[in-house]
């Protein structure tokens, strides 16, 4: 019965390696791996399924939500992305979403649409909403 836990150990292994970022498969291979040492023990086919029920399940419990803070990467912001709710001024006019205009925002000259098919002038404040590849979605700050 060794052999049997051993390949099924083996095919969830393998079925993990096949689905990336899981961490699911791996723990019934643990299982398995876990019910493969008893079965030299003990010839209790109920046991062994027990133990790999066991284990599996508190693998998942316990083992998979640290397997998935420390191998799935986070997931870090650019500088681009620090741009979202800057402010910044109107240097070229922005006529609506279609037509892009030109913003200095820290600095930084970038072309930018407006949100909502806005028209905004030079010298205009405006606030970044977000970043669409090269340009900036931007929409008129609101003075208080």
């Amino acid at each position: 019965m060794v052999v049997k836990w051993l390949i099924i150990a083996i095919l969830f292994f393998i079925i993990e390696i096949l689905t990336p970022g899981v961490f699911l498969f791996s723990c019934f291979s643990i299982g398995a791996v876990l019910a493969a040492i008893v079965s030299l023990f003990s010839k209790s086919l109920i046991l062994q399924c027990v133990i790999f029920a066991i284990t599996s399940v508190l693998s998942i419990y316990f083992l998979r939500p640290l397997l998935m803070k420390l191998l799935v990467p986070l997931t870090i912001k650019s500088n681009v992305d620090k741009l979202v709710g800057s402010t910044g001024i109107v240097v070229e006019k922005i006529d609506g979403k279609k037509v892009m205009g030109i913003v200095k925002v820290n600095n930084e000259l970038w072309r930018a649409v407006a949100e909502n098919n806005e028209v905004i002038n030079v010298d205009e404040e405006i606030v970044v909403l977000k970043v669409e590849g090269a340009h900036l979605v931007v929409k008129k700050e609101k003075l208080n």
